[in-house]
């Protein structure tokens, strides 16, 4: 996925470590390890991975009339150390809501004893 890539490239240059970057139909969950000021990372997220996906779709330039990719909101939250099990519950939790075929794949995970995001993609 493109969106993915482009928030994973953005990590990699600043040095931050993403645990989990999951697009939904209307925001996207990033869960990363950083002690960059919160407010900088989501700046730096947003405008890179605006402009990279603007270079790409030049149609986002002219359809977006107040030029902006991303919405103004946000929210951020420092979880400390979060568990494997307790990141697959939440991201779930959100599959479930959204009709995700993640979801089936993430409960037999959990199930299973598994902690991380692997296998849990669909075909």
């Amino acid at each position: 996925m493109l969106l993915k890539d482009a928030i994973e490239a953005v990590c990699v240059e600043n040095k931050w470590t993403p645990y989990a970057i999951e697009p939904m139909p209307d925001h996207v969950h990033i869960f990363l390890g950083t002690k960059t000021f919160h407010e900088d990372v989501l700046g730096s997220l947003k405008g890179q991975t605006s402009s990279f996906l603007k270079q790409c779709f030049p149609i986002y330039s002219t359809a977006l009339t107040d030029e902006r990719f991303w919405s103004g909101s946000y929210y951020i939250s420092s979880i400390g150390n979060i568990s494997g099990k307790t990141l697959l519950k939440y991201l779930a939790k959100q599959w479930k809501e959204f009709g995700d075929p993640r979801y089936e794949l993430t409960i037999a995970a959990l199930h299973e004893g598994q902690k991380t995001l692997k296998n849990c993609n669909p075909s």
